[in-house]
């Protein structure tokens, strides 16, 4: 399996165990929908980064979100980064 493809894979892997908790915090406390996309993005993309041990090599696709000085932050600390960002 190629590197791109593991991506794809752990990606729809991990974003199935956090949709729920992303969906009902993003309708319940942001207002800015596609920024609260990013910011999870970011968190989904650093857990896939840091978990290559136990996954193996996975190559993040050109242009993914991902950002190491923002891997210990949550979702909602992201978000407010980009807010202030934009």
């Amino acid at each position: 399996m190629n590197l791109l493809t593991k991506f794809f894979i752990f990606t729809v892997r991990i974003y199935c165990r956090v949709r729920y908790f992303f969906e009902v915090k993003s309708k319940s406390f942001f207002k800015n929908k596609d920024r609260w996309n990013k910011a999870c993005d970011y968190v989904i993309n650093t857990q896939i980064v840091n978990d290559h041990e136990e996954f193996g090599d996975i190559a993040l696709p050109k242009g993914s979100l991902y950002n190491p000085e923002w891997k210990y932050l949550t979702a909602e600390q992201i978000y407010q980064k980009l807010k202030e960002n934009k």
